[in-house]
C-alpha cells in the first residue's frame, strides 16, 4: 500500500483547556469528570454544517485543539473561528464551566487523533504562560498578517467585536461580545451575565486560601465588574448593580 504523504497545513488553530482541570480531578467524581468532558466536546466540536469549512478536532484529557486550513479567506477562517470559540464559552458558562487557551495562525498536522507542528508549540505558549488570567489569547502575530488584506467592512467589524486589549495581550472579549450572540439579548444576555457573576463569586469563595488559584478569580472579578460599569453608562446604574460582584 503506498503510504500517503505527511505535510503541514497552514491554519487557524484553537488551544483549549478547562481552568481548574487539577481541582476538578481531586474533587469530583469520574462521572461528574465524565460529564465535564463531554460538555467541553459538545461545545466545541465542529458542526456538521460547516464541512465545507474541513475543521479538524482533536481532544485528550481537558485539552481539545482544533484548526481550519486557511486559503484566500484567511480573516474569514480567523473570524469564524473567534465566533465558534466564542458560542463555546457561552455554553460553557452556562454549565459551570471556564475554558482558557488561544488561537493562533501557523502550519499544523491534524489527523488519525494526532496533532502536532508549530501552531501547536506556539498556541501552548501563548495559552500556559505562568500567573496568566484565565482568557483565550488571541496571537497578535497572527492578526498584524491580516492588516494587509483587502476584505475591510463587515468582515472587518465583526472581527474588531470580538476581541479586546489588555496590555500586551489581546483576547476574546467574550462579556461584551456575547451580547450579540443571543436570539433575545434583552433577556438572555442579563441572564448569563448574573450566570457568569454567581460562578466568579463561588470560585472567589472556593479559592479563599488557595494563591495559586484566587487571582484567576480575581482577574475574573474586575474584568466582570468593568463590562458591568460599562453597562450602567447605557442602562443606569440601578439597572445594572444587582449584577455586581
Amino acid at each position: 500500500m503506498k503510504t500517503k504523504k505527511v505535510r503541514y497545513v497552514r491554519s487557524v488553530v484553537s488551544y483549549l483547556d478547562i481552568l481548574g482541570f487539577r481541582e476538578l480531578i481531586e474533587t469530583r467524581s469520574a462521572g461528574e469528570i465524565s460529564r465535564i468532558l463531554r460538555i467541553l466536546a459538545e461545545s466545541v466540536r465542529p458542526n456538521p454544517i460547516f464541512k465545507a469549512e474541513k475543521i479538524q478536532f482533536t481532544k485528550f484529557s481537558d485539552t481539545v485543539i482544533r484548526s481550519i486550513p486557511v486559503g484566500a479567506n484567511l480573516r474569514v477562517h480567523f473570524t469564524f473561528e473567534l465566533r465558534s470559540i466564542l458560542g463555546a464559552q457561552i455554553a460553557l458558562i452556562q454549565k459551570g464551566i471556564l475554558i482558557r487557551g488561544a488561537v493562533t495562525i501557523d502550519d499544523v498536522v491534524q489527523s488519525w487523533g494526532i496533532v502536532y507542528g508549530p501552531a501547536v508549540v506556539k498556541a501552548y505558549g501563548l495559552e500556559s504562560q505562568p500567573g496568566a488570567p484565565p482568557r483565550i489569547v488571541v496571537d497578535r502575530e497572527s492578526l498584524a498578517t491580516l492588516e494587509p488584506e483587502t476584505n475591510e467592512g463587515e468582515t472587518e467589524s465583526m472581527l474588531r467585536s470580538l476581541i479586546g486589549t489588555e496590555g500586551s495581550t489581546t483576547y476574546i472579549d467574550y462579556l461584551r461580545a456575547c451580547e450579540d450572540e443571543f436570539d433575545v439579548p434583552e433577556q438572555e444576555y442579563p441572564a448569563f451575565l448574573t450566570k457568569h457573576r454567581d460562578l466568579v463569586r463561588r470560585g472567589l469563595i472556593t479559592y479563599r486560601n488557595q494563591p495559586g488559584i484566587l487571582p484567576k478569580y480575581e482577574w475574573l472579578k474586575t474584568y466582570h465588574d468593568h463590562r458591568i460599569e460599562a453597562l450602567s453608562e447605557t442602562y443606569g446604574g440601578g439597572a445594572t448593580r444587582h449584577l455586581k460582584i
